[in-house]
């Protein structure tokens, strides 16, 4: 939605952004921010954000009669991150429109972050992030299938969430035509969430080469066998994980 002509200033990674425990009021030179909001968000002034792949700063002029609100989906588990150098008033709001006091968020849906001043006009700049908590991977989750990983191509849950987790494209011109071996899984949303949350940032939506269906393409390797143990690798976690027929890339 529109939003009062907010928009995103800059993006840094989410692991800059300071953690908070909870979301609460603070309190200004000039008076202090009410326990809850007095005033309702217009749908004018309400802007969805994507918070999926990595924190965002949002910069605009609020009051203490008009409120600026940011709406995102988020996973139960995930934790709210937010910096700002500005003296504002924020609420944030669970899917079922509770207000709730701590960055923990309690469920999958989305959530309302809805930012103030208590008294008077101010501009501000707001930066928005959202933290996975670490998963633990233990050999009793694993597939009996999986369990003899090859040693050559081993992957460690301790070094995820990545930006980009495949083969970058050969910069020698001699090393191609180039095979490139998909990791794939079927879309949903939980699915996309999950991958881009635990694994690799820049997975994205696409449309499957081998059976026209959208997948979630999770990343590319230029050997068959570190796809395929890639995708065993993330299987614990996400299940139908498979390597797609390869692509030729010929420069």
């Amino acid at each position: 939605m529109g939003g009062n002509a907010c928009s995103p200033k800059n993006n840094i990674d989410v692991e800059t952004v300071k953690t908070v425990e909870t979301v609460e009021t603070v309190e200004t030179s000039t008076g202090e921010c009410p326990q809850e909001p007095t005033v309702t968000l217009a749908p004018s002034n309400v802007k969805s954000i994507s918070l999926s792949r990595r924190a965002i700063t949002e910069s605009g002029i609020v009051s203490s009669k008009k409120h600026i609100g940011y709406t995102f989906t988020a996973e139960s588990g995930q934790r709210l991150m937010y910096e700002t150098e500005d003296e504002l008033c924020l609420w944030l709001y669970s899917p079922e429109n509770q207000l709730i006091t701590t960055t923990e968020l309690p469920a999958t849906g989305q959530y309302t972050l809805q930012v103030a001043v208590a008294k008077g006009s101010q501009s501000f700049d707001l930066t928005i992030g959202l933290k996975t908590k670490q998963v633990t991977q233990t050999k009793k989750s694993l597939p009996s299938s999986t369990v003899s990983f090859n040693p050559t191509f081993r992957f460690n849950q301790e070094d995820f969430p990545k930006y980009s987790c495949g083969d970058p494209k050969p910069s020698n011109p001699n090393d191609y035509p180039v095979k490139f071996y998909r990791v794939q899984v079927p879309y949903s949303e939980t699915n996309l969430y999950k991958t881009r949350g635990y694994f690799c940032r820049d997975a994205l939506p696409t449309i499957s080469h081998d059976t026209g269906e959208k997948v979630v393409q999770i990343s590319s390797f230029t050997n068959q066998e570190k796809a395929r143990e890639f995708a065993r690798f993330i299987n614990p976690q996400i299940s139908g994980v498979k390597v797609a027929s390869p692509i030729i890339i010929y420069e």
